[in-house]
């Protein structure tokens, strides 16, 4: 039943418009985000198993914080299960931090960690264009390494799913 309440959901108008999808040929993992104020909620990453440890959800991840530092948005957030502690280690080396709040999910006696990572905001428009190489592109201005997606890799999912892909 709870596929058929999620198919059900995703008919709904704009139900994907936060969700984004890794595709370089074949869909390899997906992310769903929500933008409140100046804050984004990562709600979702999944990195489908046979393509995880390839630096798939580090690159939607770096890809995500760009794109909440072009929108001026001071913090990400995301929670994630206590007793996921590969997935707290991961969110960690990607530099969210535990927010010290703790909730019972779902009343199962199980717990989620809310964590966050604060967001500084950069001006590197003085120091011209980045520059690029290869895999990465360091900003002058600040110093910042940041890497890159390949082109086209994340698409938003309403245009692959648009194809037929989700219901064919």
């Amino acid at each position: 039943m709870q596929v058929l309440t999620e198919a059900e959901s995703l008919q709904k108008p704009h139900s994907l418009d936060d969700v984004f999808v890794y595709d370089d040929g074949i869909v390899r993992a997906m992310m769903k985000r929500q933008f409140t104020g100046n804050t984004i909620k990562l709600c979702e990453l999944f990195v489908d198993p046979f393509f995880q440890h390839n630096g798939i959800g580090s690159k939607i991840l770096v890809s995500l914080v760009d794109k909440a530092r072009k929108n001026q948005c001071s913090d990400i957030y995301l929670w994630v299960l206590e007793k996921n502690a590969r997935a707290r280690n991961f969110y960690e080396k990607h530099g969210f931090v535990f927010s010290g709040i703790r909730e019972e999910f779902a009343n199962t006696g199980r717990y989620k960690m809310k964590y966050i990572m604060p967001l500084e905001q950069v001006d590197c428009s003085s120091a011209g264009p980045p520059k690029t190489s290869g895999k990465f592109t360091l900003c002058y201005s600040c110093f910042q390494l940041l890497l890159c997606l390949p082109e086209n890799s994340l698409k938003p999912a309403i245009s692959r799913f648009s194809t037929g892909w989700l219901y064919g």
